[in-house]
């Protein structure tokens, strides 16, 4: 039979929580915040996200706010989202193409230079 927890939950002040956030939003850490206020560093985000602290983040979602605006700003906004796309695509692509070439290079550089005087590309067989 499992035992009960014997921790008790705390309830925390909404001033509490606001000051808290105040000091995450402000740039200080969040495990340096936690281990100062004793409480789980999940805590100080899940506040935040519930809309705690002085400068409270938009949590409303692109689409979301999308879904209110009229339909040609829609459509402007996902053509950006598309060129954004495409951006990053092109520069993965070109990253890509960098290191190819380079590695191509490198290869030819590796490669021992043939002059036309030599013998033959490969030897004779031995006969035992």
């Amino acid at each position: 039979m499992a035992q009960a927890s014997t921790r008790k939950r705390r309830k925390y002040s909404s001033k509490f929580k606001q000051a808290a956030v105040d000091r995450l939003v402000g740039g200080e850490s969040a495990t340096a915040i936690a281990k100062k206020l004793k409480i789980r560093r999940k805590l100080l985000y899940a506040w935040r996200n519930e809309g705690f602290g002085s400068n409270p983040p938009a949590t409303v979602s692109r689409r979301a706010s999308a879904r209110d605006e009229d339909p040609q700003q829609q459509q402007i906004a996902q053509r950006q989202e598309k060129i954004a796309e495409l951006e990053r695509l092109i520069g993965k692509q070109a990253a890509e193409l960098d290191f190819f070439a380079l590695a191509l290079r490198a290869t030819k550089e590796a490669r021992p230079k043939r002059s036309g005087s030599s013998g033959s590309g490969s030897t004779q067989r031995s006969r035992v």
